[in-house]
């Protein structure tokens, strides 16, 4: 809060999006547990489900019990219906092992911590998008507040947005890109 304890607007798009990126870095590390404790009871799953926030939600639905993959209405609503029946015919190969209870339940609180998680950043994206006619209401008309929000969101706020030139903002985008080897954040 300011000296007249009016909240700053564009303080507060920074610090939110301070917070998706450490969200995000969360994130990155529960898959990472998550793959690596699961491998053990399923280790091709990685390959066949790439996105990290499926392959949580993948884990927390099937568990020990790899014939879940049948006729799996949850199943259904996180991959497609092609991957469902490459997870199900790879499941009755794999060399996996059972896990133990114990793993078990600190995959399936990972797995729920991952979602939690996830749902937190989808509501300060949420928030940071309704406030953006207010923040920088000039660029949210042009390109829309969803894509303005993460605009600012990589320039690293209004005050860095607008002082950069406009040759720069294509590359805003490639940003992400440069960096996909190294992690799933920017």
């Amino acid at each position: 809060y300011g000296p007249s304890g009016v909240r700053p607007r564009i303080q507060t798009h920074r610090c939110s999006h301070n917070l998706t990126v450490e969200i995000e870095n969360e994130l990155n590390i529960i898959h990472k547990f998550t793959r690596d404790k699961y491998s053990k009871r399923f280790p091709e799953l990685e390959s066949l489900v790439p996105t990290s926030l499926d392959y949580v939600r993948t884990v927390k639905e099937l568990g020990n019990n790899l014939d879940k993959c049948k006729n799996n209405e949850n199943l259904q609503q996180i991959l497609t219906n092609a991957t469902i029946m490459v997870v199900s015919v790879t499941a009755s190969t794999t060399q996996g092992t059972m896990l133990g209870d114990d793993e078990l339940k600190k995959l399936e609180e990972a797995c729920d911590m991952a979602l939690e998680l996830n749902q937190s950043k989808h509501q300060i994206y949420e928030y940071v998008e309704s406030r953006m006619s207010f923040i920088a209401p000039n660029v949210s008309i042009i390109v829309g507040a969803s894509t303005a929000a993460k605009i600012m969101g990589i320039a690293g706020g209004l005050t860095n947005l607008a002082k950069m030139p406009a040759c720069n903002l294509m590359l805003l985008g490639a940003q992400r890109r440069t960096l996909s080897g190294f992690s799933s954040t920017s």
